[in-house]
C-alpha cells in the first residue's frame, strides 16, 4: 500500500493471472494468481474465492468485503 501524494488516498496494486493446466482433455482446470505489489505477497488458487480473500484481507476490510453472488464458486 503506498499513498498517492495527489489525492492522499491510499493506493493498493494487485496483479491478477490466470491460465488453464494441461490436460489430457480437452479443457484443463482454472488457475489463478494474484500478487500485491507493494507487499511482495501472493497467493495461487484454484478457486476464485480464494483469490478474492486474499484481496480482501490485504484492503483491511475482509469481514466487510463480499465476493459478488454471481462470481463465487461452488463450495
Amino acid at each position: 500500500m503506498r499513498i498517492d501524494p495527489e489525492t492522499e488516498r491510499e493506493d493498493h496494486r494487485f496483479v491478477l493471472r490466470f491460465w488453464r493446466e494441461p490436460s489430457a482433455s480437452e479443457s484443463g482446470a482454472w488457475r489463478g494468481s494474484v500478487y500485491e505489489v507493494s507487499s511482495a505477497l501472493g497467493i495461487a488458487s484454484g478457486k476464485l474465492r480464494d483469490l478474492w480473500d486474499f484481496i480482501a484481507l490485504r484492503l483491511g476490510n475482509a469481514a466487510e468485503t463480499q465476493l459478488p453472488r454471481e462470481t463465487r464458486d461452488d463450495e
